[in-house]
């Protein structure tokens, strides 16, 4: 879902104004990015910059960027844009309502910006699932989504595995949550035993997010053995850290599953929420 923060273009890009706002006698009652906002549409640039340097909001630093590009102050918008950006990753300004170098600003803000606020999303979601937080790891991993989704990110690899990782964690965020509560039932008291409390360890089996295994070579096709079967190691953050071969199939076949192996990518195996290493067998059947 994408922020669009509205606004009308002043005198100093050229344009007219659908409005100037008035400041009325009691001006000082006025809240203070209104206040900016009228003295922005009025040119008073540096007043209104003067009214806007404590405040942090993202409409505020979109206001900061305008009037610095309006007083040539190009570096400094810069640092507003980006901290826009930072605090709102999926804005969009419309490019009827700005002017073109601020759409331009945004753009290159968030080319640089959004492989770093994803991958920060994902951490967060990850973080969030591990400490049984689902709804709030839903929402950041729809986030993560919606910036991998984004035209300047979404052809890179980096978003291409963050959005294959945060789809595998809504997938498992569903099948693994809890059923809705049932009705109480009320049972016949009995005497309180006295027993030794234990607890049994939750352990969930990695889950395959990608994993291509290559056709068997045409070539080979009066050669070989009918399966293959090879041990992989998966570390805690999903990625395959080291595969051997159990049954070999064909030396060089044997060789292609190997090297495809690299780029295998699971939901880690956990032990009591905690992702842990794991290992696990893949066997391809060939005949």
């Amino acid at each position: 879902m994408s922020v669009v923060l509205r606004l009308r273009w002043s005198r100093a890009w050229g344009l007219p104004i659908a409005a100037i706002l008035c400041l009325a006698p009691n001006a000082a009652a006025q809240e203070p990015l209104a206040k900016a906002k009228a003295l922005y549409d009025s040119a008073a640039y540096e007043d209104a910059l003067t009214i806007l340097t404590p405040d942090e909001a993202p409409e505020a630093q979109q206001y900061k960027a305008l009037c610095l590009l309006a007083l040539g102050r190009s570096k400094d918008a810069v640092g507003a844009v980006e901290r826009l950006v930072t605090a709102e990753p999926t804005f969009e300004p419309s490019a009827q309502e700005v002017p073109p170098r601020f759409v331009a600003l945004v753009s290159e803000a968030k080319r640089r910006l959004l492989p770093t606020l994803a991958r920060r999303a994902f951490n967060e979601g990850r973080d969030q699932f591990k400490n049984g937080s689902r709804e709030e790891a839903r929402k950041s991993f729809d986030l993560v989504l919606t910036l991998t989704s984004d035209a300047l990110f979404k052809q890179s690899s980096e978003a291409d595995d963050l959005r294959t990782l945060a789809s595998g964690f809504i997938e498992l965020a569903e099948a693994t949550a809890p059923p809705p509560p049932s009705a109480p039932v009320e049972v016949a008291a009995k005497p309180p035993e006295i027993s030794r409390p234990t607890q049994t360890p939750e352990i969930v089996q990695p889950i395959v997010v990608k994993q291509f295994i290559p056709p068997f070579p045409s070539e080979l096709n009066d050669q070989g053995g009918p399966a293959l079967s090879i041990r992989v190691v998966i570390g805690v953050n999903g990625r395959v850290t080291g595969a051997t071969v159990q049954q070999s199939a064909h030396p060089l076949y044997d060789r292609l599953v190997l090297q495809a192996a690299r780029d295998w990518i699971y939901l880690p195996a956990t032990l009591n929420g905690r992702p842990v290493t794991s290992e696990k067998v893949v066997t391809v059947q060939l005949r």
